[in-house]
């Protein structure tokens, strides 16, 4: 079966973002077992395991080699004390507030909600 790797443009993307995250952990004073225990207790506390963040798995996305799901990106949120939005722009994802501000969009919408109250 042929492997799927991100393009090799987006690869070295993803090798930095994986070293901002490894750098995060560190300044941290994390280790990767760190890491993985406290994602197991919010595994607990929202009763879903998608929020676990493997060994493996945290070694695999600190060398960009792979992508975290919405799911473990809430746990490294939570676990390194940063926002979700943090978390994303490290991939170069703005948060949709940030995006609808600069179209001008979120403006007019909190406009209407001001004048529908």
């Amino acid at each position: 079966m042929k492997k799927l790797l991100a393009p090799k443009r987006r690869r070295h993307q993803t090798d930095s973002t994986g070293s901002k995250l490894r750098k995060l952990r560190e300044q941290r004073g994390l280790s990767m077992r760190d890491v993985q225990q406290e994602s197991l207790k919010l595994c607990v506390q929202f009763k879903d395991r998608r929020f676990e963040i493997g060994l493996s798995r945290l070694h695999l996305i600190e060398r960009g080699l792979h992508i975290p799901n919405i799911f473990r990106a809430h746990s490294m949120a939570t676990i390194y004390r940063l926002s979700l939005a943090q978390i994303m722009a490290i991939y170069g994802i703005r948060s949709s507030a940030s995006v609808l501000s600069r179209s001008g969009k979120l403006s007019v919408l909190k406009n209407r909600v001001q004048s529908a109250a």
